[in-house]
């Protein structure tokens, strides 16, 4: 696919255009189909908003696609399709944890077995499971207003930039209009919220963070840690909650309000400041991601990481804090 910059560029805007008009005619004529996000144990809110906002603009990702002549592979689209289809049925009818996770790792599966890499069985098992958990933990960190869509922005632009300077431009424009997608949800979804994107945008998003990483990947583009780097504030986020839930013997699978962005709201910061701040580290990792992209100076990780458990231990401390003052005031 040859494109120019006028036609990238157009591409994107109509992109952005074609969601914020149609997740304006859906909130405007109330075309939620019944189909309400609930208050629930992991919820931060205290009323029903709809969430079909996945619903309107991942297909709209598959359109712009197929519209541009994006050379995407026809399993990549038949994978989000798959998802797709049994998180709608999810977001209608609940389905069981275990049938969801069998159902994401057989779709996965064959993504991966089409993808031109060359895998023992061991590294086809950590990637199937990488592209499982990134689907799952975009789901779980979807709970607060504009978390998952902002960081679905920042992610994609910095794939989409990344593609671009190597002179991949159908690769760019193809994460391009994933960013403007999740961009023009954003304007509804960031606080104060007037739809969620449901299971069928935050499964879907996550599973194209790790798929986009993995074929930049294979395309050379960039190594390997650099989406890891990138989405590592989900990722670590979701990932450190989880493990300390199996730790403590939790039924880690079901609903909870433990993940540090949570945490953040309930101990008073507002949606809108958790996830500007958010926003901010996740432009910082991004920034420094193409610094040690093109200088190869892995060292700065290790920085990183240690910068991670600074405010992840702090924010364990003051939440004990916060959870003994709730039984000390229950009990009197």
């Amino acid at each position: 696919m040859i494109v120019n910059n006028f036609n990238f560029f157009l591409i994107l805007f109509y992109t952005f255009a074609v969601t914020v008009t149609s997740i304006w005619f859906a909130l405007r004529f109330n075309l939620s189909f019944n189909i309400q996000d609930k208050p629930n144990k992991r919820s931060l809110h205290n009323k029903s908003l709809p969430r079909t906002g996945g619903i309107i603009f991942i297909p709209i990702i598959l359109l712009v696609w197929f519209l541009a002549g994006i050379d995407s592979p026809l399993y990549l689209s038949f994978t989000i399709i798959s998802l797709m289809a049994i998180s709608f049925l999810d977001d209608i009818h609940s389905i069981s944890a275990a049938v969801r996770f069998i159902f994401h790792i057989i779709s996965i599966l064959i993504f991966v077995l089409y993808l031109d890499i060359t895998l023992n069985f061991f590294n086809l098992g950590i990637i199937v499971l990488f592209l499982v958990w990134m689907s799952n933990l975009f789901n779980f960190m979807d709970g607060s207003d504009g978390m998952a869509a902002g960081m679905a922005v920042i992610g994609f632009f910095s794939y989409a930039i990344a593609s671009y300077m190597v002179g991949d431009f159908s690769f760019a424009l193809e994460n391009g209009i994933i960013m403007m997608c999740s961009l023009g949800f954003l304007f509804f979804n960031f606080s104060p919220a007037k739809i969620f994107m449901g299971d069928v945008g935050s499964i879907s998003l996550g599973f194209l963070a790790g798929a986009m990483g993995i074929i930049g990947w294979q395309k050379e583009i960039w190594a390997l840690w650099f989406p890891l780097l990138i989405f590592s504030p989900f990722i670590i986020d979701a990932t450190t909650t989880l493990l300390k839930r199996i730790l403590k013997r939790e039924k880690f699978w079901q609903a909870h309000r433990e993940h540090y962005y949570q945490r953040l709201v309930l101990l008073g910061w507002s949606h809108k400041k958790t996830a500007l701040v958010f926003y901010i580290v996740m432009i910082c990792l991004a920034l420094i991601s193409f610094y040690i992209n093109n200088y190869n100076n892995k060292f700065i990780l290790v920085i990183i990481l240690f910068f991670y458990c600074l405010p992840m231990i702090y924010i364990d401390r003051i939440w004990k804090e916060y959870l003994l003052n709730n039984r000390s005031s229950d009990n009197k």
